[in-house]
This record gives structure tokens, C-alpha cells and sequence, in this order.
């Protein structure tokens, strides 16, 4: 019998940390959970596994963060709160969308936010409990041979695959459920273990000479065949003219993507050099890439899910499609419901079939803690979903959303020493959702009723504002050869609304005249009238159409102009909130003619005018007649912070600023304040992707640049706030708590755009309940 072998084991230097919050993973849901609980006062953690930030977001897999805006019919959709501010920074300082500059900007954050502690290269692999609680964890930082263990009163497992709660012993699920569980409409008819595969991308480069590619000995050879269900096997150009390795390169079936983790990131790694070597040599269409150089591929594979854990719960496919609302809602998705071919590329069907969405839809706080650890949060892909919706929560950017609900959800239950079922309760879950609301952080549809919040009992003026929605200045045109559907805001009773057209000779336009939905989706969903105009010849004129309607409360107000072919209409470039043109949906097709995946859009089936992607589109010049009090002074006093049934904003009407806009709050008696929260115009219906995507500008052109916040105090005004070069969508200030009967917003210049644009002045009494500044 031989002797054992002598065991030499690392020595690692032991120490131990404390904290209130730990947070395990460092995607987004984990970065925005740790800064939003560190900005509230808590002393907070940060573990991650990687050398960087982002997770599926970071520069070493380069997945574009996207989010609601996936929904075709989710319009004015973008994430805000923590996450717009964000992304507003990295698009000041890398409208190229370097992923470099990115991954400063995410570092940036965490270091500089106080009370906030960042572990990198650091995995949880040791839980510490007593009773159902988690009262400590330990990781090992291998560079530094270095183990700690992290002693908190709550923790968040923002890890995507869910270690910290796996090793908590919380109860979690993997792969698809049957359909009878839920009643969910499109699972499939028996339960598998089945999961969505993961993903290795690239970039390609053109050199501006021939480049040739040596294929890898261990890249897997691929020809034109192995591009099931029209896949496109050129991929696609970025704006940035690079290529892009696109989503469907996909793999890992049949295995379990914790446990096989390194396993299909080879294989990944194998299909996406094997995908590169087809379109370099093999492909019919190879010269279009003969000087394309293969300069990034991704360092890990980038998954879509693996655990998912039960909390009090379930969100489920049919909460999607009926936008089902919670009293305990926290954050939003809008996504389509996008659930990738079981066998990824290999698969004979389509790469996943996009069912998308009536609008946007709440997420509950139920669904973000575990239903048997009670101080144990989960944000991220890990989330109590079903793994029909997983197919839209996972997205990056709602995944960020519910990790910035959580972290202030654990700072509430720190200082109020309550559990997260408690929080989700009643009371609890109004203070919760009316906080989230002052950061800006949407709930859709619920409204803000913070008692602090003392804008509703003011008198509110401005020096001028758009008393009618309209768009007169031309600056393209748009044959009318297919169907133009164009929506405006109504506040109460509409009786025309008129086009800008060129007619070649006379002709008839037919035209139909549309409500939205009660629930204020944006798409046509109620007929009420429909006409004949006769157009006569001639350039620019303007065309009265009749639009008989009186509504009992603001909405959206369509009218579909049908075909004709000797009519154009003129659009412009400017954008109003509220007010859109769209046309059908195109059949989206690759080079053969082959649609790729499915579109299923039982809802509507219209898009922007020449803007699937949500850039800058054009829109129909128009006018409403009568006046319309869509951006009046008193909406940045109303209950909502973006549109919703209306634009919830105030537009200037002047086009210039040789004369500064002002916006004035005043009060019968003085008031106590102790700070002022503005909410700007950045765009929310413009795609803000922060990597892969070259941007017209380094700051949005609604977005009100320079500004004062003036006060009054017996008779006499003051300046108390002076601000040049802002960019930023919230800015919050603080005041001094004297008494005032007056607060006045004065705005010098915008970063661009002709008007002043606010959405909300939130003057916050003192003392408030959210004091982060």
C-alpha cells in the first residue's frame, strides 16, 4: 500500500470585513444595487468575480445593453433612475461607444461612490448561516491570495447564476415549465430541463486591404448548409461600419450552464471562429469581407439563464401580456417575449421567435427576494420568473432596474428593520415605490404622490409654452405609397388635424381616425371616424382633415392616412414627445430573400417612419386644431414623470433662447424647502446603447443645458442654484431651509433644441424622507 501523496495547499492571508449590505456580482443589477444602497446611506459591499464591471454589458463579452425598448410597441420606453444617469455619462465621454470607455465609466461609478467597497477577482464560495439566515459569506481573491469573509444583515445575489443563493440553500428552478403549470399560453406542453444557450460575439474590422484568416485547428468548419432556418451567415454592420458577431451564435443544449460552464464556452468559442472562417473563405459572398480583420472576440460566453429562484412570486407570461399591475411593483420590462431554439444554432427552427408585448409591464418586489432566506434579495436574470417571461426580464437594462430597486429596497429594510416581505406589503410597498419615483426611477403607471413632494399645491407659470402640438418646419419628404399612421397627444375634444403635402395632381385621401387603448399603449385600438379629402394640385399646402373626437381624460389620438401614390407628405426632424408617425413593419429580411427569426406582434404592426432602431426618426408636419394642453406649465407639477396617456411635460414656445424661459412655482403661504429635483428632456424614446454604437451627439438636444434655480423670500428673488453644461436628466439640489414663497427655474440654453423642455420641478419639503443629493 503506497503512502499518501504530501499535500501542499496555497497559503492565503484570512481577514474579515463588515458591512450592512453585501452584494454578489458585478453585472449591472449588481453595480446599480450597490450604488443605489450605498447613495441611501449604507455601508456597502461589492463582490465580483471578474477583472471588471458589467457582466454580460462588460468589455469582455460586449452584449449591448438593452432593455424595454425590445418591445415594438413600447414607445417613450428607456430605463431611467440610476441606470439613464449612467448611461448619459458614458455617452458624454464615449459617444463612440468604445467598450474601453464604457468600463472607466462603470469603474468610475463604484469608486467614486462613498460608502461603497469594490472587490474584484473575488468569488463567493463559502456561506455562513444561522437558523434560515444568511449571516456571513466567503470569497477568495486568488491574485492576492487573499480569503475574507463578508459579514452583513442583508445580502444580494445579483450573480446571474445564482451562487450565493444555490449555496444558501434557497429553492430555485432551471429550464422551461410545462404548460399546465401557469396556463402560460406559448410553454411547451411538458416541463425539460432545457435553458437558452450562450454566446461568444466578435468584432470585424475593415483594414482597407486583404487580410487573410488562418482557421484554428480547433474551430469547427461550417458551410452554407449550417445555416439553419435563414440564418444570416454575413451577419451584420454596425453603424460604426464594423462587424458584428451577432446573437444566434449560440450554443450549450443539453447542458447545464453552471456546472458545463467552461465546456460551452469552448464550444462557443469554437462555433464563432468557425462562423468567422465561413464568411472569410468560404462564403458566396466572401469579397464583401476580403478586408475585414477578425480584432475582438468576446472572453467569455455571454448567457441568458441558468437558475432562477422562487420568491412569494412567480412572474409569469400571462402577468406580461395582460400588463398585469402590483401594489408591491418596483421596476418595469417591455421586451419582447424572446425565448431563444431550444438547440441554439444548430437548431432547425427559427433562432427565437419575438412575440412582442402590448407596451411596458411591472416587475413586484415579491419577485426579488427568496421566499425561505429572509434577508437574502436576488437581482438580475436569477430573478422568481417563469422561464416563458425570463425570455423579457433577462434583458441587461431591466435586469438594471430591478438590481436599483433592490438596493433601496435593502436600505429600507435596514432602517426600518423590516423583512422584504414586509416591505412588500402595503404601506411599506407605497413609501417604497414613492422613493423609487423621486430618482426618477419608473414604475409605469403608478403615480407620484410623495407627501413631501409640495409641487401639486403650487400655482404654476412659465414665460410661454406650446398651447398646441404642431410640426411646421420641413426638412425631408414621404411619398405616401404605403399606409402613414401618426399619433399626437389630445387633451380634451379634437376637431381637425391638418398635413403638410405635395400633391402632383388631384387627388383623393382616404384617412381613419383612432383612440388608443385604456391602458396607453401606442398603437391604434378603437375607430371613430373615417373620411374622404380631396387634395388639389400643388406644393406645401396644408390639408385639413376632419378628426371629430372628445375624450374624458388626455390620450393618444391616430389617424391613418391610407395609400396615395401622387401624394407626399413632408416630415421633420424635430421631435415632440407624444407625437410620432409610423408605417407597417417591414418583413425583416436577410440577403436570400429569408426571414431569420419570427416577428409575432398580435398588438400592432406598426413602426416609426424609417427608424426601426429608435435613433433620430422623421416625423409628419401637422397641426391640431383646437388649442391642446399637451405642454402646459402645470404638467411638471402632475403625478407623472414621463408620457403616460399625455407628454407630461412643459415645451417653451419660443425658438430661440435670446431671451431666457422660465418656469415659476409659487405658493399662497411660505414654504420650507429643502431641496429641488429636476427631471429634463433626454429622449426616452432613443435606443442609448453604451457599447457597439456611434452616437450624433455627446448629449441629448432636448436636454436643457444651462439653467438657475432662483427663490423668492419677501418679494425678493435670489439665485440658489447656478448650473452650466448639464447633460444629465435628474439633477437634484439643495436648499437652504428658510421660508419662500417662490421657486422660479430659469433656463439660458438647451443643448440644442429650439425650446426649454422640463418634465418635473419636485420641490422636496423639509425634512424629507429621501435625502440623497
Amino acid at each position: 500500500m503506497q503512502s499518501p501523496l504530501p499535500q501542499c495547499r496555497r497559503t492565503v492571508h484570512e481577514q474579515q470585513v463588515q458591512a450592512e449590505l453585501v452584494v454578489v456580482g458585478g453585472g449591472l443589477a449588481g453595480v446599480l444595487a450597490a450604488v443605489r444602497a450605498a447613495r441611501d446611506g449604507i455601508a456597502t459591499i461589492l463582490i465580483q468575480d471578474r477583472p471588471v464591471l458589467g457582466g454580460n454589458a462588460s468589455k469582455e463579452i460586449g452584449v449591448p445593453a438593452l432593455g424595454a425598448g425590445g418591445g415594438n410597441n413600447s414607445y417613450y420606453f428607456r430605463e431611467t433612475g440610476l441606470l439613464e444617469e449612467l448611461l448619459l455619462e458614458n455617452l458624454y465621454r464615449n459617444p463612440e461607444g468604445y467598450m474601453e470607455y464604457w468600463d472607466a465609466t462603470l469603474l468610475d461609478l463604484v469608486h467614486s461612490q462613498a460608502g461603497l467597497t469594490l472587490y474584484l477577482n473575488t468569488a463567493v464560495d463559502t456561506v455562513h448561516m444561522a437558523g434560515e439566515r444568511i449571516i456571513a459569506v466567503e470569497a477568495l481573491t486568488l491574485s492576492a491570495e487573499t480569503r475574507t469573509t463578508f459579514t452583513a444583515e442583508f445580502f444580494v445575489d445579483a450573480s446571474g447564476d445564482g451562487v450565493l443563493g444555490a449555496l444558501a440553500g434557497a429553492p430555485f428552478r432551471q429550464g422551461r415549465e410545462a404548460r399546465a403549470e401557469f396556463a402560460e399560453p406559448n410553454a411547451p406542453e411538458d416541463a425539460s430541463s432545457s435553458t437558452m444557450g450562450a454566446t461568444i460575439t466578435f468584432w470585424g474590422r475593415d483594414m482597407g486591404h486583404p487580410v487573410p484568416f488562418v482557421r484554428p485547428s480547433w474551430a469547427r468548419i461550417l458551410q452554407e448548409a449550417d445555416f439553419k432556418s435563414g440564418r444570416e451567415p454575413l451577419l451584420y454592420f454596425g453603424n460604426d461600419g464594423n462587424i458584428l458577431g451577432d446573437w444566434w451564435i449560440e450554443t450549450g443544449h443539453g447542458l447545464d450552464h453552471v456546472q458545463d460552464a467552461e465546456r460551452i464556452r469552448f464550444a462557443a468559442l469554437s462555433l464563432a471562429y468557425g462562423v468567422w472562417d465561413y464568411i472569410k473563405s468560404r462564403s458566396p459572398k466572401r469579397e464583401l469581407v476580403e478586408n475585414y480583420a477578425l480584432i475582438w472576440v468576446s472572453s467569455i460566453a455571454g448567457k441568458r439563464e441558468s437558475r432562477r429562484f422562487e420568491g412569494d412570486y412567480m412572474l409569469t407570461e400571462n402577468d406580461i401580456l395582460a400588463q398585469q399591475t402590483f401594489a408591491d411593483a418596483v421596476a418595469f420590462g417591455g421586451w419582447s417575449l424572446d425565448d431563444h431554439a431550444e438547440y441554439g444554432f444548430d437548431d432547425d427552427a427559427p433562432g427565437t421567435i419575438f412575440r412582442h408585448l402590448p407596451g411596458l409591464y411591472q416587475i413586484p418586489l415579491r419577485s426579488l427576494y427568496s421566499r425561505t432566506v429572509p434577508n437574502l434579495f436576488f437581482a438580475g436574470r436569477n430573478v422568481s420568473v417563469t422561464h416563458r417571461a425570463l425570455s423579457s426580464t433577462r434583458l441587461i437594462c431591466t435586469c438594471a432596474l430591478l438590481g436599483e430597486a433592490v438596493g433601496r429596497a435593502a436600505a429600507l429594510c435596514l432602517r426600518q428593520q423590516l423583512t422584504p416581505r414586509q416591505l412588500a406589503k402595503g404601506e411599506a410597498a407605497t413609501a417604497l415605490q414613492q422613493s423609487l419615483l423621486l430618482d426618477d426611477h419608473e414604475l409605469v403607471g403608478v403615480p407620484l404622490c410623495h407627501p413631501a413632494n409640495l409641487a401639486p399645491a403650487a400655482v404654476v407659470d412659465a414665460s410661454s409654452y406650446i398651447s398646441c402640438p404642431a410640426l411646421e418646419h420641413s426638412d425631408a419628404r414621404l411619398p405616401l405609397t404605403q399606409p402613414l399612421l401618426h399619433m399626437a397627444p389630445v387633451s380634451s375634444r379634437l376637431e381637425s388635424i391638418a398635413f403638410l403635402v405635395d400633391c402632383a395632381q388631384r387627388s383623393t385621401l382616404h384617412y381613419t381616425l383612432y383612440l388608443g387603448d385604456e391602458k396607453g399603449n401606442y398603437f391604434p385600438h378603437q375607430q371613430l371616424y373615417t373620411g374622404d379629402i380631396v387634395i388639389n394640385p400643388g406644393d406645401a399646402q396644408w390639408v385639413t382633415l376632419p378628426a371629430p373626437v372628445t375624450l374624458a381624460h388626455p390620450g393618444w389620438v391616430f389617424v391613418e392616412l391610407s395609400p396615395a401614390p401622387l401624394v407626399v407628405v413632408h416630415t421633420s426632424g424635430e421631435k415632440l414627445p407624444g407625437v410620432n408617425s409610423m408605417q407597417r413593419h417591414p418583413r425583416v429580411l436577410n440577403s436570400e430573400g429569408v426571414r431569420p427569426y419570427e416577428f409575432v406582434n398580435d398588438y400592432s404592426d406598426w413602426v416609426r417612419v424609417n427608424d426601426i432602431w429608435r435613433t433620430r426618426h422623421q416625423t409628419a408636419c401637422f397641426r391640431l386644431q383646437p388649442a391642446q394642453e399637451a405642454y402646459a406649465p402645470g404638467n411638471v407639477a402632475n403625478a407623472y414623470l414621463r408620457p403616460y396617456f399625455a407628454p407630461n411635460l412643459w415645451v417653451s414656445a419660443r425658438t430661440d433662447f435670446s431671451e431666457p424661459e422660465w418656469l415659476q412655482l409659487t405658493w399662497e403661504t411660505p414654504v420650507l424647502l429643502k431641496e429641488v429635483r429636476l427631471l429634463f428632456d433626454t429622449d426616452l424614446d432613443y435606443f442609448l446603447r453604451p457599447i457597439r454604437t456611434v452616437h450624433p451627439f455627446r448629449q441629448f438636444p432636448e436636454c436643457v443645458r444651462d439653467y438657475r434655480v432662483e427663490v423668492r423670500r419677501d418679494g425678493v428673488w435670489a439665485t440658489a442654484v447656478q448650473v452650466a453644461g448639464n447633460y444629465q436628466r435628474l439633477r437634484i439640489h439643495p436648499l437652504d431651509a428658510e421660508p419662500v414663497d417662490a421657486l422660479r427655474v430659469v433656463v439660458e440654453r438647451s443643448n440644442g433644441a429650439p425650446q426649454a423642455r422640463i418634465y418635473a420641478v419636485l420641490p422636496m419639503a423639509a425634512p424629507t424622507v429621501n435625502t440623497v443629493s
